[in-house]
């Protein structure tokens, strides 16, 4: 945290349920009533309801074309041969993975899944969205803040790379999953493991950053 440890150190004290009157009071001073709609700022909240908000509202506050890319969901035993698998907050089954995932080339995401340790596609890394295509191959192409990310992907993909400058595609992945209603029975899915993330729950970005 350098220079702020003082801050990280109050973070922690909340964790412990360790709060002192001057952390309490470190906490009053940071309240703000600003709107904070900033695109480099990551938002925290407890709930995915209140995530997919925040990042709907940013979204529609971004300039551009909207692009919507809808999930696959493959039967399986457990839902048939036309059945569909539940979502809630937008979400498959508790997957992370959008049933409709829509984007535009500016958007702040986040991939939730780990495609290649060996080339830093990990669940956790954070971008921005610099294309999308829907023809022939469905992807969105991510310029990640990390610039070691998926350097093998963009070489494996130098025509994507090269259109839009160093940018990283990031294509359909299929995921297998236990059903939340009976975790005895797998399911199917495939989607672009991505999702907005101008706003995260707190709980994810303590994962990825522990």
């Amino acid at each position: 945290q350098g220079d702020d440890g003082v801050w990280a150190d109050g973070l922690n004290n909340i964790r412990t349920a360790n709060l002192s009157e001057e952390v309490v009071n470190m906490l009053y001073g940071r309240i703000t009533d600003e709107l904070l709609c900033d695109h480099e700022i990551i938002h925290g909240f407890y709930r995915n309801a209140d995530v997919n908000d925040y990042n709907d509202k940013m979204l529609g506050s971004t300039e551009g074309q909207e692009i919507s890319y809808q999930s696959i969901h493959i039967p399986t035993k457990s839902i048939g041969k036309n059945g569909r698998y539940s979502v809630k907050d937008g979400m498959i089954e508790g997957t992370g993975f959008f049933d409709i995932l829509t984007l535009k080339i500016g958007a702040r995401v986040c991939l939730i899944t780990n495609l290649d340790q060996m080339d830093d596609l990990m669940n956790g890394q954070w971008g921005t969205i610099v294309g999308l295509e829907t023809k022939p191959h469905k992807c969105a192409i991510v310029k990640f803040d990390d610039p070691n990310v998926g350097k093998m992907q963009r070489q494996a993909h130098s025509d994507l790379a090269k259109k839009y400058d160093g940018g990283t595609p990031i294509f359909y992945y299929e995921l297998e999953f236990s059903l939340k209603t009976n975790p005895n029975l797998k399911g199917k899915i495939q989607q672009i493991p991505l999702r907005l993330s101008w706003a995260s729950t707190f709980h994810k970005v303590q994962v990825n950053n522990s």
